[in-house]
């Protein structure tokens, strides 16, 4: 049964082994969390890039470069190496939280000289630059609703290699859109990085996933702070381990 819980693990950049977490590590781990609350979830910029062969022949590629946020469809007790790749402080939200944002699960492709999917929407790309620059009325709307659908697909695979590198993440995405800027769902910081966030409220947060302990007794009391009072279940990676 696929869980309804999403969650978003961030914090690679302070630790990824709980063994090596310090005081100062703690802290920082505390303070990530304390950032998320007041100012939302950071969207990323990750580079995509795919390959793949369309009907009329030869290789071609996408790539795109979108702001994005990222959560994982593993459920938290299955996510040790995922955790090891993003981080040790897991912000949980259900499916909804991302679906009333235009989010989504991603479309897995093979990255492959031969992936169809890759290949036909590249192809698709070269008709409509070829129509805009002809002056084709309309061509330059279709092309440009185009980016956000593709940002939604994501390789499975490291480039020609079947080695199902990412498959296994179950991975679901909020992409940034002016509509959803527009209704307060992603919020500009007026900064380079992160150049957009997704606010959060408590009816939001679902539960937290701590590093361990020490960690959760001062995010425990970072959280009724910020809520003025309430807070979600708060775990350490050790307990949803067991789960």
């Amino acid at each position: 049964m696929r869980s309804h819980l999403l969650s978003h693990w961030t914090g690679k950049d302070l630790a990824t082994e709980v063994g090596g977490l310090t005081d100062s590590i703690r802290s920082a781990y505390v303070d990530r969390l304390l950032d998320i609350l007041r100012n939302g979830l950071w969207m990323t910029v990750p580079a995509e890039r795919l390959q793949g062969r369309g009907e009329s022949g030869g290789t071609r590629r996408i790539k795109y470069e979108v702001p994005m946020l990222c959560f994982t469809e593993l459920r938290a007790s299955q996510s040790q190496s995922h955790r090891g790749s993003y981080g040790l402080l897991g912000v949980v939200v259900d499916r909804h939280f991302v679906l009333r944002r235009a989010g989504g699960p991603v479309l897995y492709v093979r990255n492959h000289p031969d992936d169809g999917v890759v290949g036909n929407l590249a192809r698709t790309f070269e008709w409509l630059n070829e129509q805009v620059d002809a002056g084709v009325q309309g061509a330059r709307e279709v092309r440009d609703s185009l980016p956000y659908p593709v940002a939604f697909l994501k390789a499975m695979s490291e480039a020609g290699v079947d080695d199902y590198r990412y498959i296994d993440e179950f991975e679901w995405r909020i992409v940034h859109t002016h509509q959803q800027q527009a209704a307060g769902h992603i919020v500009p910081t007026g900064q380079t990085r992160p150049k957009y966030r997704v606010p959060i409220t408590i009816e939001d947060l679902k539960m937290v996933i701590v590093p361990d302990s020490e960690v959760r007794d001062r995010a425990v009391e970072t959280i009724q702070r910020w809520s003025s009072g309430r807070v979600p279940p708060v775990l350490t990676i050790d307990e949803v381990e067991q789960m």
